[in-house]
């Protein structure tokens, strides 16, 4: 477990951010080191938080959401962030070509996995399931 590479998918960092007790009691078991998260999954998280602030809401509802903006902000800060490179791009196009039912988002941080031999800890385990050769955990059930 120690010599393998984590990567977060945004259910799992919104699980975590919110004290899902499954969430944390595996990431305490883990090196903080193994533990990466990812630039398609911050876009994710953080294009919801831009949603809800930008909603017609009573005042109350606004400063919950830009609250929530700023966790999801200084959590990405204080982690080690994987970009989606040249390689996860080239990955991308050939996954593409072959899962058309999963949404473009979702392969993209499949193939940031696959390219960092990373395992990816998602909700989402029945679509990432049908990606040949990508490691799937899901610390939420």
């Amino acid at each position: 477990m120690a010599d393998e590479k984590y990567i977060l998918d945004s259910d799992t960092v919104s699980a975590n951010l919110n004290e899902h007790p499954g969430v944390q009691r595996r990431l305490a078991l883990i090196p903080k080191e193994s533990i990466f998260l990812n630039v398609v999954s911050a876009f994710e998280n953080l294009r919801g938080w831009f949603a809800q602030v930008n909603r017609q809401q009573p005042i109350g509802r606004i400063v919950w959401g830009f609250n929530g903006l700023l966790r999801t902000l200084n959590y990405y800060g204080q982690s080690q962030v994987l970009p989606y490179d040249m390689a996860a791009a080239t990955k991308y196009e050939e996954l593409r070509g072959q899962h058309r039912r999963i949404g473009r988002d979702d392969l993209r941080i499949a193939a940031i996995a696959l390219v960092q031999n990373a395992i990816l800890v998602t909700q989402n385990v029945n679509d990432f399931a049908a990606i040949e050769g990508l490691r799937v955990e899901n610390w939420l059930s």
